[in-house]
């Protein structure tokens, strides 16, 4: 049942939340991407990185370059495929277009900034994966917090107009392979440290900006 004309729907506390971290993310990623062009933070960037050099071994090694695959435009998109699928059979298209648009968006919006400030990963000849392409703010961060973190939003929130508590419970394993991946691209040495953060920071504003839409949109309810 469709809400009726005129009617704006209550925000979620989550959302409330939401802005209010976006809005701080908006200020701490311009900080940060002025210490980029002026160069100040690149001597912290690499001494952060070769120290996560010396806790490298084969086996970690092998666990990073698994974790970072869930970041991967292809493991992605298949995701998205396959969820987008779910949903348009169950008439969730507005959750569909959310979904879209963070992952969609979310993709456009890296490669704006990656061109905007031409960032060169690190040159490092111990690299342990295979990356092209500016570095600044990383892609696999950014992807994954954007497009984990509104799925995880849209599954909360249709847990709630289902009776379905146990819904929010997704926030703690998307959350965790957002900060997993996010840490593989440092630990492969294809990222510096800022990059990551900076991935994070616009993913929140981004990510929140979705999901606040999707307030907005006609809800299911049921």
């Amino acid at each position: 049942m469709g809400r009726k004309r005129g009617q704006v729907l209550p925000v979620p506390a989550v959302l409330v939340v939401g802005v209010g971290t976006s809005l701080g993310s908006v200020f701490l990623f311009g900080k940060l991407a002025d210490e980029i062009l002026e160069h100040e933070s690149m001597a912290l960037d690499k001494r952060l990185v070769e120290e996560a050099r010396e806790t490298r071994s084969p086996t970690l090694d092998k666990a990073m370059s698994a974790v970072t695959t869930f970041g991967e435009p292809w493991a992605l998109g298949a995701i998205g495929v396959l969820i987008g699928a779910d949903w348009l059979l169950q008439d969730r298209k507005a959750d569909l277009v959310t979904w879209a648009s963070a992952l969609v968006g979310g993709g456009l919006l890296n490669e704006l900034l990656k061109r905007l400030f031409h960032r060169a990963r690190p040159a490092l000849k111990l690299r342990r994966a295979h990356a092209t392409g500016y570095s600044f703010p990383s892609g696999h961060a950014m992807m994954t917090l954007s497009t984990y973190g509104t799925l995880a939003y849209l599954v909360s929130r249709r847990g709630n107009l289902t009776k379905h508590p146990a819904a929010r419970l997704i926030w703690t394993p998307a959350l965790l392979v957002c900060a997993l991946v996010g840490s593989s691209r440092v630990y492969l040495e294809v990222h510096y440290p800022t990059d990551v953060l900076a991935g994070w920071l616009a993913a929140i504003v981004w990510a929140t900006t979705c999901s606040t839409a999707r307030n907005f949109m006609e809800p299911e309810e049921s």
